[in-house]
């Protein structure tokens, strides 16, 4: 339905606009309208954007989206279940050939399973050195191994990981 709008302004002979009953009963419609179209809105209409994502059973209970980051890296949180984590690591040099092994890096939050882990290498000769994550990742953390394969030492080698999975 249409807002009604109020007629404040016919001039009806003996009184000008609409009488009381009439304009009332416009203002009831146009309240009505409202709360219906309020009913159907979702349910990220009423909570909060960014703050402490939670759920219970499956479904979300708390805001859309958190972030938060620690000594670990950064995350963010989504009231669907998926979350986020990324980490720098670096700067370190490698010699020819040499291998850095950086152990257990620990997720900034944990995940429910194990998540899906890409690593990303920024150097000199980033098309001499190469990385990977050895097998084990886990729920809460993953570990990383990059190989310089140019004939020289390289110095100031920065890498870093972006984690997705979910959290619930």
């Amino acid at each position: 339905m249409a807002r009604q709008l109020i007629d404040t302004t016919t001039n009806h002979g003996t009184y000008i606009g609409d009488p009381a009953l009439t304009a009332f009963s416009k203002i009831n419609d146009n309240f009505g309208e409202n709360y219906a179209a309020l009913a159907l809105l979702k349910s990220a209409s009423r909570a909060d954007l960014l703050g402490t994502v939670s759920q219970s059973g499956g479904a979300a209970t708390g805001a859309v989206m958190e972030r938060g980051s620690n000594g670990n890296g950064s995350y963010w949180r989504f009231a669907n279940g998926m979350q986020v984590c990324v980490r720098g690591i670096g700067p370190f040099n490698l010699a020819t050939g040499a291998v850095y092994n950086s152990g257990a890096l620990t997720f900034p939050a944990a995940f429910s399973g194990s998540p899906q882990v890409a690593l990303h290498i920024n150097c000199s000769f980033p098309y001499y050195v190469t990385g990977n994550f050895e097998g084990g990742v886990t729920a809460t953390s993953a570990a990383a191994s990059i190989r310089n394969g140019y004939t020289a030492a390289i110095n100031g080698i920065y890498a870093g990981y972006i984690a997705v999975g979910g959290w619930f």
